[in-house]
């Protein structure tokens, strides 16, 4: 897996970069992809906005680590309107094979009224070893055409932002989200 010294770029016209520079900016939707398939036992992603296309274009990685016994929690926003854009993507998120494997193993949170700002971080943890902070929420246009940047963290990083979201969750900054479409 990449070091934290590794920057990463999601833009469609990242191969119009000089190869020096192109050379410095990874490959964001690569990395993502790889990160997300890399839990063996607990996955965390957090982004404010999800999007059908960008959770199915994830399904399979995310899959593979459930597949290998990793627990995912989902960090999220927006999850009151039943037919919202997350919700939407969440539904895309478990289903097939793939979607019913991640489902057994699938936590999603969101903010309570106690914290009435918007977790508008974007994060992924895996393992608490290695991870992601970045701009792109989990959505195709944020893996595919807008431009992002992220960056890999260390070891030490991914470790305090675990224990800053289980504080959250300990403080009842966030909860879980129940469903229907999760039972």
């Amino acid at each position: 897996m990449p070091t934290n010294e590794n920057l990463y770029c999601t833009w469609s016209y990242r191969k119009s970069l000089p190869p020096a520079l192109r050379g410095a900016l990874l490959e964001l939707d690569h990395f993502v992809r790889a990160l997300c398939s890399a839990a063996t036992s607990e996955l965390i992603l957090v982004a404010p906005y999800l999007s059908s296309a960008g959770l199915e274009s994830l399904r399979a990685p995310i899959a593979r680590s459930a597949q290998r016994g990793a627990w995912i929690r989902l960090v999220t926003g927006d999850l009151d309107r039943r037919n919202g854009p997350n919700q939407k993507a969440l539904r895309t998120l478990v289903t097939g094979i793939d979607g019913q494997m991640i489902k057994r193993r699938l936590r999603v949170l969101t903010a309570t009224e106690k914290l009435p700002a918007l977790i508008h971080a974007k994060l992924i943890l895996a393992d608490q070893k290695q991870g992601y902070l970045g701009s792109a929420n989990l959505s195709q246009s944020a893996l595919d055409r807008n431009f992002e940047l992220g960056v890999a963290l260390s070891p030490a990083q991914v470790k305090s932002l675990h224990a800053l979201l289980a504080l959250l969750e300990a403080r009842g900054l966030v909860r879980g989200f129940s469903s229907p479409f999760f039972s």
